[in-house]
């Protein structure tokens, strides 16, 4: 079960060089929009920072790195029917995509790592919740 951390709670116990693992995932984003300037991990980086120096052995998937021109992979929800997922309000639609890595892509860096002793997901917007979950 997860537990709800706060700046005053966060403690983390120090531990010989690499004998903890973490790995730290930074995960996909579903969204009419997205910016990659402005959405970046800092608290994980931070967190990442911390366990290192504390002796942990880092693990990092960054699901929403950017390309070369700056810009996420985005591809179109789908619903059970097959039609684009929307979001309607008052006379506005948009479409609904999946920014970054794919699960299969996620599933298959994973795959590179050692089992981890934690796993850190960050979640930069409460409504990004779902891409957190799955």
């Amino acid at each position: 079960m997860g537990e709800i951390v706060t700046d005053e709670t966060f403690t983390v116990e120090s531990c010989r060089p690499a004998t903890r693992r973490a790995l730290l995932i930074n995960p996909p984003v579903y969204d009419a929009q997205y910016w990659a300037r402005w959405s970046q991990p800092a608290g994980l980086l931070r967190i990442a920072t911390l366990l290192k120096q504390r002796g942990y052995a880092i693990d990092f998937v960054d699901c929403m790195e950017t390309d070369g021109r700056g810009l996420v992979k985005k591809t179109t929800r789908y619903n059970a029917q097959g039609r684009p997922l929307e979001v309607r309000r008052d006379d506005i639609v948009k479409r609904l995509y999946h920014f970054g890595l794919s699960l299969s892509e996620l599933e298959q860096r994973l795959q590179r790592f050692e089992v981890p002793d934690e796993v850190w997901i960050t979640s930069i917007m409460t409504y990004w919740w779902e891409s957190t979950r799955t």
